[in-house]
């Protein structure tokens, strides 16, 4: 893909200034070529067979050792243990090996430990993670041959990484290895500065300043054409200003290149989905659960593309399994009521809707959906709260009679 030279100081590639109004232009004036990318992605379907209890089993468990993992490393000994346990049921389970590999690390049990990780990787021979805590224990052990030949494949395999080059720098160092030292810290020394400024135009990016990131990252794409990580923020922005034609061509190319990067997936979900791209949408779905079913936006995501494509029963079960989560039980008891609502359930839709009242957040929208059903009769208390919401004594909002 062959991006313009664009944005020297706040310039675009046709040297005029950089608005808000000058992106929607840039992004319509794009060749449509360039983003139109052919692909063959294999779709791993999930089997719709599956129950409800078992649909976010993998998210719960993931969350479970997460909060093991923050408590380390007060309670090691005991998540040690905890980890154990959960191991003889799943002894696959990478995430409860790597954490545990810390654990034996942290009891300075460096052979536990050794062990493992290389049962992880055997798991898991892309796990990069793994790989580098390996490597750290096998230099401690003064196999450095081993520890090098390691950190080399992992450099090779994910050379965004800075923080490796500079182990691996570091270790070159040590082997006497000066000039291929010299070389990985040159490495180092030119991918820490990409990621720190592509780390400042996610931040601009999410303080809402689209210009500052739109600049930042097509400066980031004129160092290093077809960077991934730059062109999912790029096609963010296209999202931002509704070119979903172009969101989701330039995602498909990320997702090719990185069919592993669940995030990337996810993010090429919202694009198919804001482009209607139900169908397509759906396969995505399918395809990210298939490898990353932990991953709980994805659930949100299936049920609204579900819902667009008119499968009610399913999105129904996805928002009310969804709604059973302390983080996620607002909004979906809203897109549940709505969906509801849809089918003609009105008194179960009313009952959701009356939950989401309590929330401030999103109390207003609740309110605006009980008044789109037209016969509903606000209460003198739903009355006054709607007021608050509006932010004046004036009675603005009255019951219907």
């Amino acid at each position: 893909m062959n991006l313009p030279n664009q944005l020297h100081s706040r310039k675009s590639f046709d040297g005029k200034p950089v608005t808000k109004v000058r992106i929607n232009a840039l992004f319509s004036s794009f060749p449509g070529g360039w983003f139109i990318l052919s692909r063959q992605s294999t779709i791993t379907a999930l089997s719709e067979s599956k129950t409800k209890k078992h649909m976010l089993e993998a998210y719960l468990k993931n969350k479970t050792l997460k909060e093991l993992e923050a408590r380390l490393p007060e309670d090691a000994a005991q998540a040690k243990h905890s980890l154990e346990t959960l191991l003889e049921e799943q002894p696959s389970n990478t995430l409860a090996l790597l954490i545990l590999a810390r654990c034996h690390l942290l009891c300075e049990d460096l052979n536990a430990a050794k062990q493992t990780l290389e049962t992880l990787i055997g798991h898991d021979p892309a796990n990069m993670s793994a790989k580098v805590e390996l490597a750290k224990i096998l230099f401690r052990e003064n196999d450095t041959h081993s520890a090098l030949a390691l950190l080399t494949e992992v450099t090779n395999a994910a050379p965004q990484i800075a923080e490796n080059w500079q182990l691996l720098s570091g270790y070159l160092k040590k082997d006497g290895q000066l000039q291929a030292s010299k070389n990985a810290q040159n490495q180092y020394d030119m991918i820490k500065p990409f990621n720190d400024n592509l780390l400042a135009a996610k931040q601009a990016f999410a303080n809402a300043d689209f210009v500052e990131s739109d600049r930042m990252c097509r400066q980031l794409l004129q160092l290093v054409p077809n960077e991934a990580r730059a062109l999912q923020l790029l096609a963010r922005i296209a999202r931002q200003f509704r070119h979903f034609e172009i969101s989701t061509s330039i995602l498909a190319r990320c997702v090719e290149t990185r069919p592993g990067d669940a995030a990337m997936g996810l993010d090429y979900i919202y694009s198919l989905l804001a482009n209607r791209k139900h169908q397509e949408a759906l396969e995505q779905c399918h395809r990210l659960i298939g490898f990353a079913p932990e991953i709980i936006d994805v659930y949100d995501v299936k049920a609204e593309v579900l819902y667009n494509l008119g499968q009610y029963e399913e999105a129904i079960a996805i928002y009310r399994e969804l709604s059973g989560l302390p983080e996620k039980r607002t909004l979906s008891l809203l897109h549940l009521g709505k969906v509801l609502k849809t089918v003609g359930e009105i008194p179960q839709a009313i009952s959701c809707f009356h939950q989401v009242t309590e929330d401030e957040t999103v109390s207003g929208q609740a309110y605006w959906e009980l008044a789109n059903l037209k016969t509903y009769r606000f209460s003198a208390d739903e009355i006054s709260s709607c007021n608050e919401l509006i932010g004046t004594d004036e009675p603005r909002v009255s019951i219907r009679r």
